[in-house]
C-alpha cells in the first residue's frame, strides 16, 4: 500500500496477512498520521500507531488473517505525506 496525502483524508485500505511489513513515512510538514485497523471487516477501525514526524520501521501484523489496514490524516497543515506498507 502506498500512496500520498496533502490534506486529511484516508488511505485505501489494504488486506495484510500475518507476518513483517515495512512502513514508510516521509514528507510531513505538520498532520498526525494514524495506521489503523479493523477487526471485524472494516465496520470499525482501531488506532494501532500514531506519526508526527517522519519514520522508518518494521510492523508485525499478528492474530487473523486478512485484517484490512489503512492509514489517516488529521489536523493536516503543510507537506506532501507520502506513506508505504508493504
Amino acid at each position: 500500500m502506498n500512496g500520498s496525502f496533502s490534506s486529511n483524508g484516508i488511505s485505501p485500505e489494504q488486506i495484510f496477512s500475518p507476518g513483517e511489513y515495512n512502513l514508510s513515512l516521509s514528507g510531513f510538514g505538520t498532520g498526525t498520521v494514524s495506521l489503523e485497523r479493523s477487526l471485524d471487516g472494516g465496520s470499525n477501525w482501531v488506532q494501532i500507531e500514531i506519526f508526527t514526524e517522519n519514520a522508518e520501521k518494521i510492523l508485525t501484523v499478528g492474530g487473523q488473517n486478512g485484517l484490512p489496514h489503512r492509514f489517516r490524516i488529521t489536523g493536516y497543515g503543510s507537506g506532501t505525506i507520502r506513506y508505504f506498507l508493504g
